[in-house]
């Protein structure tokens, strides 16, 4: 397996899973880690998009992960929809259901924002917030 210098910790996926993609954006099955949250996307035996919990590390310590709650509408959309519950936008990204991360613009409205995917095929799509460990689903459908 990795090694990790002494202030890193090691994650590791242990079942089999195909095209991992953490929020690192490492593609790895281990990743040497310090303070922060973690969670791992990977396809499994069934060919189904699975996510894992988030990790959150503080010192070498692992906690449970507190999720901010994320409401997103309307659901489905066209492809411009509002997101509330979200500070920043700085620390996000859209994948679709294999992985791939998605182009988006937004900009700012009361209590969140509003994200235009200008040329969003029709399918199932992932908002994720890297730095809280919050995500949420929504379909894309013209």
């Amino acid at each position: 397996g990795l090694s990790c210098e002494d202030s890193l910790v090691n994650l590791s996926v242990i079942n089999s899973y195909s095209d991992l993609i953490w929020n690192t954006g490492d593609t790895t099955a281990s990743i040497c880690v310090n303070d922060g949250n973690y969670w791992v996307w990977g396809i499994d035996n069934q060919g189904c998009l699975q996510r894992s919990s988030t990790i959150s590390i503080v010192g070498t310590d692992i906690i449970e992960s507190k999720m901010t709650k994320l409401e997103i509408f309307p659901n489905p959309s066209f492809g411009i929809f509002n997101l509330i519950g979200l500070r920043s936008i700085k620390n996000c990204y859209i994948i679709n259901s294999l992985g791939q991360k998605q182009q988006f613009t937004y900009y700012e409205v009361q209590d969140g924002f509003r994200i235009s995917m200008d040329n969003a095929k029709n399918g199932l799509y992932y908002f994720i917030n890297s730095e809280t460990g919050a995500s949420i689903e929504f379909i894309v459908s013209h």
